[in-house]
């Protein structure tokens, strides 16, 4: 990343970022901010069954695309529910 050039030493803990440049590299990464602020990195589940599979094979984790479109029809069924 050479935009975050002292990625390493935050990482070390020889450095400690802004609150702007946590900012950017969330916006750059995708990632909440309060998830770069854990100790541990969060696990994320498909909070549906995974049919895009073979042979019922389980996936690492799911993309950050997956879960929000997920996300966005979860949103989209509560709508019409109501």
């Amino acid at each position: 990343m050479g935009q975050f050039h002292a990625l390493p030493q935050w990482l070390n803990g020889e450095d400690d970022p802004t609150m702007t440049q946590l900012e950017h590299l969330a916006q750059k990464t995708h990632t909440a901010i309060g998830d770069l602020l854990l100790a541990e990195v969060p696990v994320e589940t498909v909070p549906i069954p995974d049919y895009r599979t073979v042979a019922d094979a389980h996936l690492s984790s799911p993309s950050v695309n997956l879960l929000d479109s997920i996300y966005i029809c979860e949103r989209r069924q509560d709508w019409y529910r109501r």
